[in-house]
């Protein structure tokens, strides 16, 4: 076994469609982006894997800061300022080019590569075990 984990990130199109075999698109039928691979040595992994905790959390935050903007009002009752509340807070629908939807896509793919380090670890801690390594 190698100490050097390969692990994939989805594109950043649909992640959900990126995981159906077969399937090249997303949901709102555009192409998807091409996923990306890269190799990171075990005893990287942990570090890596709390970088991309970290970007998760800020995520998270961006998320639910992003679900305030809906609820934003005009500071005025005429025209502009009301169109730009509603154009602003359309930015939060779940919807293809939104920031709710550019933020869920990378949610899952953060947490993808997150899960195949917590994969990759397991299976070298399993070989370990089975070999009689202490470490």
């Amino acid at each position: 076994m190698t100490d050097l984990l390969r692990l994939i990130v989805p594109g950043a199109g649909d992640v959900a469609a990126a995981s159906v075999p077969g399937a090249d698109t997303g949901s709102s039928g555009a192409s998807l982006a091409p996923s990306a691979g890269f190799t990171v040595h075990r005893d990287q992994a942990p570090a890596l894997r709390a970088k991309f905790q970290d970007a998760l959390a800020e995520l998270q935050t961006a998320k639910e800061k992003i679900g305030q903007l809906a609820l934003m009002k005009p500071p005025v009752e005429e025209v502009a300022s009301i169109e730009f509340a509603e154009k602003l807070g359309g930015t939060t629908r779940d919807e293809a080019g939104s920031a709710a939807r550019a933020i869920d896509s990378a949610i899952r793919a953060y947490q993808g590569v997150v899960d195949q380090i917590d994969q990759a670890l397991g299976e070298y801690q399993r070989a370990d075990d089975n070999h009689g390594f202490r470490g």
